[in-house]
């Protein structure tokens, strides 16, 4: 099974009832791509200080990010956890035909489990991103104590189910149930690598890659990839 890349370590306020505050998209080259390498808010040290040098002449902001982010190696290249051979190919995609982000040196901190198969690899590498302001960024608002958001790239497991709710404006169609038949998080599938083929897990248990945020008792995933398990 082919997995589809989390690049998402995400750091973003809770704007109460106004919704969430402004969010940069970055990309590791002056192209928009499918899915951005990471996310930062906008008021991150990162992106204030690319807005202070100011954009190039196409209008990019870029800054040397030193991490974490993650991409994808080949399986036969990770020979213990968190042991990457030295001289490692990164690729944005788990194809290698995408764009090769970094090599892996002896020295990096590197974050992987083992597998046969693709894998991603989260790194602490210095790696040159780029991102272009918005046109209209929302006011950053400081966080509410009482309502606590986090937003974490990781794996969840369960069953998937259809579902049909709306939560803070967004329709989720589907669902992932654990043995209690309880919802454990509502899957924005909009990304996934695998939306067309979506109806054929119903039911199924299976593990969801993606972006996870967890705002009061509820939880919603920006599903990035998923397989049987």
């Amino acid at each position: 099974m082919i997995f589809m890349r989390l690049f998402f370590i995400l750091f973003f306020s809770f704007l109460g009832i106004q919704g969430w505050a402004a969010r940069v998209d970055l990309y590791p080259k002056t192209e928009i791509m499918p899915i951005p390498l990471t996310t930062l808010a906008e008021a991150d040290p990162f992106v204030q200080e690319a807005l202070s040098n100011g954009p190039n002449a196409a209008g990019w902001y870029s800054g040397l990010y030193k991490g974490p982010w993650m991409g994808f190696v080949k399986g036969a290249a990770v020979v213990a956890q968190n042991h990457v051979l030295p001289g490692t190919l990164v690729y944005a995609m788990p194809q290698v035909d995408s764009m090769v982000l970094a090599r892996i040196d002896a020295k990096d901190d590197v974050n992987a489990d083992p597998d046969p198969d693709w894998v991603n690899v989260t790194l602490r590498k210095p790696i040159m991103l780029y991102f272009k302001k918005s046109a209209a960024p929302a006011p950053v608002v400081a966080p509410q104590a009482e309502a606590p958001v986090a937003a974490l790239p990781r794996d969840l497991e369960g069953q998937f189910l259809t579902c049909g709710k709306t939560f803070m404006g967004t329709r989720y169609d589907y669902q992932l149930v654990n043995d209690k038949s309880e919802c454990v998080a509502l899957l924005d599938v909009s990304r996934c690598v695998l939306a067309s083929n979506l109806r054929s897990y119903i039911g199924q248990k299976v593990v969801v890659q993606g972006m996870i945020r967890d705002i009061g008792r509820n939880r919603t995933v920006q599903v990035l990839s998923l397989r049987l398990l």
